[in-house]
């Protein structure tokens, strides 16, 4: 049995006082990777995610700047950087399961990142860290962890606290004055300054250190390999509340895990359960584009027609308006269905996963050398095999941009948009950017006020709409892992750029912004509410995808149609709602 397939084995164990399933496994990993600012290097790090089938990863070191959320290979990736140089950086990798439990997330520093989930017992809050070296300044230590001491102190003391990352701290087996933090399994000889650091800041949270109370061969428990090969360390941690520690069912490295570090992937089976946040059921888009086919059209027309003919006219506006978005809905469902999910485009191709598998393998080799000399010859062919594979990544992305580019070109003479905007998007990967802190700033110097509450933002929104444009040097577009600097080649024209409009909304300013601004050919229309955790306040934004504005247009939307619609809207803040006459994909 190899190293990978022993990962994946569950051992089933009792359950203790019934708190816990004994039959669910949660697998949260950490692991230093350097950097995430080289081209495949996100790929190759999503890659041994799936390969070690895990839930939750953080990450250190990812060198991105600035902060934010996006989509990449169906997995969400969190990340808070610096602001402008690509120095530390911290990230965390969420599967599906994990993205459904996710409650919140925080981008703290540099250094410090959070993210809080639902489980079946209780609510759980990661923190993913960086630390400094043990050879940093005292000042720059000390900064980090009262940052960190604050950062834990404001998470609720009911949630299951896991604290993991980088700790660049060694801990000995010696027990004495720590025997509620530790277990006897530390790895080193003597506890470095840090070490005490992270020992002093769990004992004051009441924290335990999971990879000391697990016994596992020397090379199970190493995370840290020097430049030369000499010497192993144990500096990355994963730490969990004392109350909850019986939940640990192991700590230990995974070696054969490889991106081209020089840390190990350190892993911990948590017998806890990750649960669905309620009300995020995703809605899939219908399958308008098979309404350019005839037959498909004039079956749909006809349908809609034929239940359109017995609804009942003597009805409310609000029945009426149920009764319309309901015929519509089902004749959809019934003629074109919704639209199937696609899987985006790798295009890292063949020959690299080849040179990444030889990598992999080479590192294996120096890993298990016997002597001096079998280490050498593997380590020098393991960076030989590394930086082809670095060749290869930059060779790969600018054939994929390459064909790209072609797609769009060819869209944009055919005057497909739906293929050119499909191709901008995967351009600039999926970004889901954070847009609270941009979005805030720009309100205020118009003198928009937002509101904590909503009741009170329904009430205060008698002010004329304020449109915001999300310019490329306000609001970054590009994830920095999807655009490298050899790679920019992404045209920042007008024409490619988002619009979006930000209102604080009351009904009068609602049919006010829809009747000025509505370009004819706008195919949908959302009014989402979206609540920062952190600063506790709610947005109504409404977001028009794919089209233009024009200024003075006047839109021939009936009033009265128009006001059950808003009444729906506020009553269902997440449904998607159609405003063009005539459109079905509601």
């Amino acid at each position: 049995m190899t190293v990978l397939e022993q990962s994946r084995k569950v051992v089933q164990r009792p359950m203790q006082n019934g708190i816990l399933d004994a039959n669910t496994i949660t697998r949260i990993g950490t692991w230093n990777v350097r950097t995430l600012y080289q081209c495949g290097r996100l790929e190759q790090l999503l890659h041994e995610f799936d390969n070690y089938r895990l839930d939750i990863l953080g990450v250190s070191e990812m060198r991105w700047t600035g902060n934010g959320k996006m989509i990449s290979d169906g997995k969400i990736v969190l990340y808070s950087g610096a602001k402008e140089h690509h120095v530390h950086g911290v990230g965390m990798v969420l599967s599906k399961t994990a993205a459904q439990a996710l409650v919140g997330w925080k981008p703290i520093s540099d250094r410090i990142i959070t993210a809080r989930f639902q489980s079946r017992h209780a609510k759980i809050t990661v923190i993913q860290v960086y630390a400094p070296t043990n050879e940093a300044d005292d000042e720059e230590k000390d900064a980090f962890y009262d940052q960190l001491q604050d950062t834990i102190t404001v998470i609720p003391n009911h949630d299951i606290k896991i604290l993991l990352g980088d700790m660049n701290a060694q801990l000995s087996s010696d027990r004495q004055g720590w025997e509620n933090v530790i277990g006897p399994h530390g790895s080193a000889a003597v506890t470095s300054d840090n070490g005490e650091r992270l020992l002093s800041l769990c004992n004051l949270n009441n924290l335990c250190i999971g990879n000391t109370y697990f016994i596992h061969k020397r090379i199970h428990k190493k995370t840290w390999r020097s430049p030369d090969g000499a010497t192993h360390n144990e500096i990355d941690y994963v730490c969990i509340h004392r109350r909850w520690r019986s939940a640990l069912r192991d700590v230990r490295v995974f070696r054969g895990a490889d991106v081209g570090s020089d840390h190990h992937l350190l892993v911990t089976s948590i017998r806890l359960k990750l649960k669905r946040v309620a009300g995020r059921n995703t809605v899939r888009s219908f399958a308008s584009e098979k309404l350019k086919d005839r037959v498909n059209a004039e079956h749909f027309h006809i349908e809609l027609a034929n239940r359109f003919q017995i609804l009942d006219n003597s009805a409310s506006i609000e029945e009426q308006w149920a009764q319309i978005k309901d015929a519509a809905v089902e004749t959809a469902e019934r003629t074109i269905g919704r639209r199937r999910g696609t899987q985006r485009e790798r295009w890292i191709q063949d020959r690299t996963w080849s040179l990444l598998d030889e990598r992999r393998v080479k590192k294996r080799q120096r890993d298990q050398a016997k002597t001096e000399e079998e280490r050498n010859e593997a380590s020098q062919a393991y960076r030989e095999l590394d930086r082809r594979v670095k060749r290869s990544c930059r060779a790969d992305k600018k054939d994929w941009l390459d064909r790209k580019g072609t797609e769009a070109q060819l869209a944009a003479d055919q005057g497909d948009s739906r293929t050119l905007f499909r191709v901008v998007r995967d351009l600039n990967g999926k970004v889901l950017q954070e847009m609270t802190t941009s979005l805030e700033h720009e309100a205020a110097k118009v003198g928009l006020r937002i509101s904590t509450d909503k009741t009170n933002v329904m009430a205060v929104g008698r002010m004329t709409p304020v449109r915001i444009t999300l310019k490329p040097d306000t609001h970054k577009v590009a994830s920095p892992a999807e655009l490298q600097p050899e790679d920019n080649v992404v045209s920042s024209s007008p024409e490619l750029i988002c619009m979006r409009t930000l209102i604080c909304v009351d009904e009068a300013a609602f049919q006010a912004t829809l009747l000025s601004q509505v370009e004819e050919t706008a195919s949908q229309i959302t009014l989402l509410t979206k609540v920062d955790e952190a600063a506790s306040y709610a947005k109504f934004q409404l977001e028009v995808n794919e089209v233009t504005f024009h200024d003075k247009f006047q839109s021939e939307i009936d009033e009265v149609t128009l006001h059950a619609k808003f009444q729906s809207m506020v009553a269902d803040m997440d449904h998607q709602v159609l405003l063009t006459p005539g459109s079905a994909d509601m």
